[in-house]
């Protein structure tokens, strides 16, 4: 219950913050009104200071309980490996087949990226070639109207 109400004050104060950032925003379409900012005022300060504090104790707690369950994984090899090295195994089997498959997924990022990015280029040449083709046909229409004057 207390760590229930604890993710439920950090997402409540992070949406008065949220909230709050956008109430007090500058929306203007003016470059320089948009980049002009105010620092924020006290009372908003106290609000992200307690939106950090908040997240900063969940990050420990969440680093504190891995820190934990891997204390007694180690303690639990130690007195019955028949019992614990086996989840241990499995456990490394699904860490490696995770973080290889994300590696494959970084390369077909890349690869898809770099793929529509040569795709968009053709495509913008292409246009680009037709535009100075129809550019250099009108100048040449232009030409022959100014010389049969």
């Amino acid at each position: 219950a207390v760590l229930l109400a604890l993710g439920l004050a950090t997402v409540l104060a992070g949406l008065v913050e949220l909230f709050w950032y956008y109430a007090t925003r500058d929306l203007s379409l003016k470059a320089e009104d948009a980049l002009r900012s105010r620092p924020p005022r006290r009372a908003r300060r106290w609000v992200q200071r307690l939106v950090l504090f908040l997240w900063a104790f969940q990050i420990c707690g969440v680093v504190g309980y891995v820190a934990l369950v891997l204390i007694w994984a180690v303690l639990g090899a130690m007195v019955a490996p028949a019992v614990i090295l086996p989840y241990a195994v499995a456990t490394g089997t699904f860490v490696s087949m995770a973080l290889s498959k994300w590696k494959e997924l970084v390369n077909l990022r890349a690869t898809v990226e770099e793929t529509i990015q040569r795709k968009v280029q053709h495509y913008l040449d292409k246009a680009m070639e037709r535009s100075l083709r129809t550019m250099q046909d009108m100048e040449k229409r232009v030409a022959q109207q100014r010389e049969a004057l």
